[in-house]
C-alpha cells in the first residue's frame, strides 16, 4: 500500500478517474477500520485514454438508498434510535456535499421590504440590482458555500461578506468539541458508535474554513467585533441568533448603508425573525437529492453549463467523513482519501489529503 500526501490541484493531475466506482466511508470516532458504510456509486463514462488526457470528465453520482445506510447502522448498533438518526445525518450531509461542489442548485427565499420572492431568477434579478452586496452570515451560510455560489452566479455585482464575532466563537466551539471526541475515541483507536455526531460537527470547521478561505480571494472577509453592549450575552452553549441580527443593525447603522445588505443564513427562523424587524435577509435551503445526479449543470440565470470535477466531490467528502474509499471491482482497484488521520487529530490541519493505493 502507497501513501502520499497530495493537494488538490495535485490530486487532480495525477489521479484520472473512469469507469464504476463504490463509495464508502469510515470514521475512527465511531467506526472499527474494518467497518465501512456504503454511501453512493460515482460513474464516469469514459475511456483509460480519454481520462488520462481530460482529468476532468462529466460523471454520475447516485446515492445508496436512505434504508441501506440505515440498515448498516442497526448492524454496529442495537440503538434503534442511533440507526435512524444516524441515517437522517449522513443523508443531511451527502446534501450539502452535493450544494457545495454544484451538483445541487440552492433554494433561495428572498425577504426583502416585506415581501418575499421564490424563485430563483427572480432572486438573482433583484439581488443584481444593486450596485454591490454586502452579506451578513451566519455559520449554515458559510457551511454550504452560498457565498461563493453567489459570486460564481452574480459575477458583475462585488460582494463582501460579512462574518460576526458569534459565529467564529461557534466554530472555535465545534473545534473543541471535535477535539474531544477524538480524544475520547483514543485517537481514532477505540471508536464508539454514539459518537457518529462528529459528522455533523466537521463541515463546521473544515468546509467553513475552506470557504473563508476560497472568497477570501476574490473579496475581503471582514470579521465583525461585538458590539460592546452585547459583548456579555456571549454564551458557547446558546444560539447567538439575536446577536447575529444585531451586529447585522450596527453594522449597518456605523457604515450608513441601508440597501444591498441582507442577513445571509439556513436558519428559517432567524431570517424571518429578522424580516420582522425590517432587515432585509436570504434565506437559503437545501433541495433533495435525486436517485441519480449528473456533475454537468445548467447555470439557469448566466445560461452557461458547469462541470464539477469528481475531485472537488470526493476531497469534500473526505472533509466531512474523514476516510473516503474508492473501490473499482472492473479495475480491480482500491484507493484510501484520509483527511483526518490519527496523525492530525480531530482539526482540520494543512489542506492536504493522505491518497493510501491498494
Amino acid at each position: 500500500m502507497g501513501k502520499r500526501l497530495l493537494k488538490l490541484d495535485e490530486f487532480i493531475a495525477e489521479y484520472p478517474f473512469w469507469g464504476k466506482w463504490e463509495v464508502s466511508y469510515t470514521d475512527g470516532t465511531h467506526l472499527e477500520n474494518c467497518n465501512y458504510i456504503k454511501l453512493a456509486y460515482i460513474t464516469i463514462d469514459e475511456s483509460d485514454k480519454t481520462a488520462r488526457e481530460y482529468p476532468i470528465l462529466p460523471f454520475t453520482f447516485a446515492p445508496v438508498a436512505n434504508q441501506d445506510i440505515k440498515s448498516r447502522f442497526s448492524e454496529l448498533s442495537s440503538k434503534e434510535n442511533i440507526a435512524d438518526q444516524a441515517r437522517k445525518l449522513i443523508w443531511d450531509q451527502l446534501a450539502d456535499s452535493m450544494l457545495r461542489t454544484g451538483l445541487l442548485c440552492p433554494k433561495f427565499c428572498l425577504m426583502e421590504e416585506q415581501t418575499i420572492e421564490l424563485e430563483f431568477l427572480e432572486v438573482m434579478r433583484q439581488l443584481s440590482k444593486h450596485g454591490y452586496l454586502t452579506f451578513v452570515v451566519d455559520t449554515g451560510a458559510l457551511r454550504r458555500a452560498i457565498s461563493s455560489f453567489l459570486h460564481m452566479t452574480l459575477r458583475t455585482v462585488p460582494i463582501w461578506t460579512v462574518v460576526p464575532v458569534f459565529v467564529m466563537t461557534e466554530i472555535q466551539q465545534q473545534v473543541y468539541e471535535m477535539n474531544e471526541i477524538w480524544k475520547k475515541s483514543g485517537r481514532g483507536t477505540n471508536p464508539n458508535i454514539a459518537k457518529y455526531r462528529v459528522l455533523e460537527k466537521r463541515p463546521q470547521v473544515s468546509c467553513i474554513s475552506r470557504e473563508l478561505s476560497h472568497i477570501r480571494l476574490w473579496r475581503p472577509v471582514e470579521i465583525l467585533r461585538s458590539i460592546p453592549q452585547h459583548l456579555d450575552q456571549i454564551k458557547i452553549d446558546s444560539k447567538n441568533d439575536r446577536l447575529i441580527i444585531e451586529s447585522l443593525k450596527d453594522f449597518k447603522q456605523s457604515r450608513g448603508i441601508q440597501k444591498g445588505v441582507y442577513l445571509l443564513t439556513g436558519d428559517k427562523d432567524m431570517a424571518s425573525l429578522a424580516t420582522l424587524e425590517n432587515q432585509d435577509s436570504l434565506h437559503i435551503s437545501v433541495p433533495s437529492m435525486r436517485k441519480e445526479m449528473s456533475s454537468v449543470r445548467y447555470d439557469s440565470y448566466n445560461k452557461r453549463w458547469l462541470l464539477t470535477p469528481v475531485h472537488y466531490l470526493l476531497w469534500d467528502l473526505a472533509q466531512v467523513f474523514s476516510t473516503i474509499r474508492l473501490v473499482n471491482e472492473k479495475l480491480s482497484r482500491t484507493y484510501k482519501l484520509v483527511y483526518y488521520s490519527q496523525a492530525r487529530g480531530g482539526f482540520f490541519a494543512r489542506d492536504v489529503m493522505e491518497i493510501q493505493e491498494e
